[in-house]
């Protein structure tokens, strides 16, 4: 089994014959970040962290379903896998939505996993600190906003930006200027998004550097992930 590929995969519980079915750009690293959450009791998945507690991680098989070569392909594929397993109803599989796009789509009340629970003391308080570091990351790029009001490139720079546009459609050059550091909701740069990913090889988790840089969850893991900034190596 080549973990090296990209495409779907399937995590199973031997015991109760469950399953989840996901999507992954390197298999190995996304089942690496699977144990690595399951063994700490924080997966987002809660029923698929309860079955991981109650038989033990040696009850759990993590195999292949399809390589999937055109990374653009992978969501569409996943969602088609899940509408031919079911692994949504809860007493087939552990997926918590029955959308591969937003895995906790429409699950509300008694159908959401955390239904009638509460989160501990720790868990709230890693919460209220992922809270201020949004807060923080909006009010910084209000700042940046105002700072750069009025202000205009030089001519040595808008030379280069106009050099850089040659040969280009204006539908391509708009799609340039909107990405990375260019985009209007951007609170990174480049040297961040390298430094981010870096840090992710080297094993940290994606929780752990988004406190780092002072960013939420989701940027974090689209970074990493090469969800977003795809432009960047």
């Amino acid at each position: 089994m080549n973990l090296n590929g990209s495409g779907i995969y399937m995590i199973k519980c031997v015991s109760n014959e469950k399953f989840y079915i996901g999507s992954a750009v390197k298999f190995s690293q996304r089942w690496n970040e699977h144990r690595s959450e399951l063994r700490r009791g924080i997966h987002v998945n809660g029923r698929l962290q309860n079955s991981w507690n109650k038989y033990g991680e040696s009850n759990f098989v993590f195999s292949i379903v399809q390589i999937v070569l055109n990374r653009d392909d992978l969501r569409a594929t996943e969602q088609q896998w899940m509408d031919k397993t079911k692994c949504y109803h809860r007493d087939i599989g552990f997926n918590i939505s029955d959308s591969a796009f937003n895995p906790m789509l429409g699950k509300f009340g008694e159908l959401n996993p955390f239904y009638g629970k509460k989160h501990s003391v720790e868990t709230r308080r890693k919460m209220s600190e992922l809270a201020k570091i949004r807060t923080s990351s909006s009010k910084e790029r209000q700042r940046l906003s105002d700072m750069n009001k009025g202000r205009k490139a030089s001519k040595e720079t808008r030379d280069k930006m106009s050099k850089s546009h040659t040969g280009m459609t204006c539908s391509e050059i708009s799609k340039v200027k909107r990405r990375g550091e260019n985009h209007h909701g951007s609170t990174i740069d480049e040297a961040t998004v390298k430094n981010m990913r870096k840090d992710k090889k080297q094993s940290m988790s994606v929780k752990n550097i988004s406190i780092k840089y002072k960013v939420s969850y989701h940027i974090a893991y689209d970074v990493v992930k090469y969800r977003s900034w795809k432009h960047i190596s």
